[in-house]
């Protein structure tokens, strides 16, 4: 069975990261972390990005 990879993070200043649950960075599949997103743009990157 396959864990989710990717979740999400709200940032401090209210914006959202989507991070590796197992090496704590944010995601970066396209060469530019996925930090400081708004929360719906956050959540469908995170349903497309691959699991573990």
């Amino acid at each position: 069975m396959s864990q989710q990879r990717y979740d999400l993070r709200r940032d401090p200043d209210g914006s959202w990261t989507v991070f590796d649950v197992f090496t704590g960075q944010p995601a970066d599949e396209w060469g530019s972390p996925a930090e400081h997103l708004d929360q719906p743009y956050a959540e469908d990157l995170a349903a497309m990005l691959p699991y573990a």
